[in-house]
């Protein structure tokens, strides 16, 4: 059950968590993710999701998978899922490029070096790349 609570194989499963982005909780409360990150992620409600998405800012979006059926499915259309553990989904909003699904790069190369080293260290510990 606490495994199923906890974070910690989210932040295994989706090494971005681990970047410098936004991070909002939407509809949930997830203090383990903030022990594991060491930051305070913003929580917002709901129904403000169509708010966040067109911020520009590139946000991570952690949401309940039970929560997922009672979204708007135009707005579930605008992500894209970066994966999921236990109860928990990590979304990134994908954009629209000359008719084709585009998704922001990392904002940094040093940040997108610390996505890679982490998703190396995830290799090496389960055998297999995300």
């Amino acid at each position: 059950m606490s495994r199923q609570r906890s974070a910690e194989p989210l932040i295994q499963e989706v090494p971005e968590l681990y970047s410098s982005r936004p991070l909002v909780l939407v509809g949930l409360r997830a203090p383990s993710l903030t022990f594991y990150l060491d930051r305070v992620p913003e929580q917002i409600e709901r129904s403000r999701l169509g708010e966040w998405l067109g911020r520009g800012d590139s946000p991570l979006l952690v949401l309940d998978e039970a929560d997922l059926q009672s979204i708007d499915p135009s707005l579930l259309a605008r992500l894209r899922e970066l994966g999921r553990a236990g109860r928990y989904c990590v979304y990134e909003v994908a954009t629209r490029v000359r008719g084709r699904t585009h998704v922001t790069a990392p904002a940094s190369e040093s940040e997108s070096k610390i996505v890679g080293a982490t998703r190396l260290t995830a290799y090496l510990h389960r055998g297999s790349l995300p």
